[in-house]
C-alpha cells in the first residue's frame, strides 16, 4: 500500500490531551503537541449539563497511513468516543514534508495490513474542516453564524498575529494583536451553507483582517454535540 501522511487531530476535554499523546507515542508518533482552545456549547446546554466553560485541548500529530489507522482505532475504543461530546478525531492530508520530517514518518510502524484491521469512523458522510481567522471581537458572532446555519458545535483557538503592519506599541512595549481561530468540522453537504453564513460574518464585522477556508476531513471518529 503506498505510503500516505497525514495530520492527526484530536480535540478531547481538558485534561485529556496527555492521554491522548500518549497514545500518539505508543505509535511512534514522536512529532506532536498540545494546544489550548475551548468549545462553542451555548450557556443554556452548559446549564443544563452542569459544565463549565468547556475547555478542550487539541493534540496534533504527524503519522504516515498506518500509524493514523492504529491511532484512531485505539482512541475510538479507548475514549469513549460513542458518547456525544466526548471528544472527535480525525485526519487532513499532507502532500509534502521535510527530509527530516519525513524520516521520522518512516520510523513508524509499516508491518501492518490496515485492510484487516476494523475501524469504525464516521465517513458514510465526507466532511470539511471550515477554519475562519479573526480578530478576537468576532469570534461569538461567526460561531452564532455557523450555528443559525446548522453547525452543531466548534472549538475555538487563541492567536496572536506576526510580522504585522498591525503591531502597535504602548509604553515602549510592542503589542501583537490577538486573533481567534474557529474551528468547524461540518459534514460536506451542510459546508456550503455554513460556509456563507461564515464568510457573512466576517466579511461585515471584520472585513479587512478576517479569512475563512475549508479543508476535507478525513477518517471522522467520534460523535459531536
Amino acid at each position: 500500500m503506498e505510503k500516505q501522511i497525514h495530520l492527526i487531530i484530536t480535540i478531547v476535554d481538558q485534561g485529556r490531551g496527555e492521554h491522548i499523546a500518549a497514545i500518539f507515542h505508543k505509535y511512534n508518533i514522536t512529532q506532536q503537541l498540545i494546544c489550548h482552545g475551548h468549545g462553542t456549547a451555548s450557556s443554556e446546554m452548559l446549564d443544563y449539563l452542569g459544565l463549565d466553560e468547556p475547555e478542550k485541548d487539541i493534540v496534533i500529530g504527524i503519522a504516515s497511513n498506518v500509524s493514523s489507522h492504529l491511532v484512531l482505532k485505539d482512541l475510538s475504543t479507548t475514549m469513549s468516543y460513542s458518547i456525544p461530546g466526548s471528544g472527535i478525531s480525525f485526519t487532513l492530508p499532507i502532500s509534502s514534508m521535510s527530509l527530516f520530517s519525513l524520516k521520522k514518518i518512516n520510523e513508524q510502524p509499516t508491518n501492518i495490513d490496515i485492510s484487516k484491521e476494523e475501524l469504525h469512523v464516521n465517513n458514510e458522510k465526507k466532511h470539511e474542516l471550515i477554519v475562519a481567522i479573526t480578530d478576537t471581537g468576532v469570534s461569538d458572532t461567526i460561531v452564532t453564524a455557523a450555528k443559525l446555519a446548522g453547525a452543531k458545535t466548534g472549538t475555538v483557538i487563541k492567536a496572536r498575529q506576526v510580522l504585522s503592519e498591525e503591531v502597535t506599541k504602548i509604553f515602549g512595549i510592542t503589542i501583537q494583536p490577538e486573533k481567534k481561530i474557529v474551528l468547524f468540522l461540518v459534514p460536506s453537504n451542510e459546508k456550503k451553507e455554513i460556509m456563507t453564513a461564515v464568510s457573512t460574518a466576517v466579511l461585515k464585522e471584520d472585513s479587512e483582517h478576517g479569512m475563512v477556508f475549508s479543508i476535507p476531513a478525513h477518517d471522522v471518529v467520534g460523535i459531536m454535540k
